[in-house]
């Protein structure tokens, strides 16, 4: 906390060591990200390796950075100013290997059980066919 503003710092890396290799690894234990509790600019598991037809496939490390400053704005509604990093990688130990970043601001609306939050987060610099931003509407802590 900051007087009646709070400032909230998270990092969380990981990474698999699979002998075989990406395709022993199953996809339901690959690291994805992207979304609302991670890098904002992106959609739901949406950031890293895609497959042929452009559905994602996950990786063997990630790693994820986030900084939110929370302001009061009326009552129980709060502003909120982020700055996501992270990425995901096909190889292992390699958490940080193509950052991607997210530049953001939401609404906060405290309740008894937790805050609803309302997210914009903008690519500044999009690849390919990737959108120019996320909007997330979620429930609970951001990370």
């Amino acid at each position: 906390p900051i007087g009646p503003t709070f400032l909230a710092v998270g990092a969380r890396v990981g990474s698999i060591f699979g002998s075989d290799g990406f395709e022993r690894v199953p996809i339901d234990e690959r690291f994805f990200t992207g979304g609302s509790t991670s890098v904002r600019s992106f959609t739901e598991r949406e950031l890293g390796p895609e497959d042929d037809g452009g559905k994602p496939i996950g990786g063997l490390s990630s790693g994820v950075l986030n900084v939110e400053y929370v302001f009061p704005l009326a009552g129980d509604l709060k502003g909120a100013l982020f700055v996501d990093a992270g990425s995901v990688s096909r190889e292992s130990f390699a958490p940080f290997e193509d950052l991607r970043f997210a530049v953001g601001a939401g609404l906060r609306y405290q309740l008894p059980i937790g805050p609803l939050r309302l997210d914009y987060g903008w690519n500044p610099s999009p690849k390919g066919d990737e959108a120019m931003g996320a909007l997330h509407l979620s429930f609970g802590l951001a990370f």
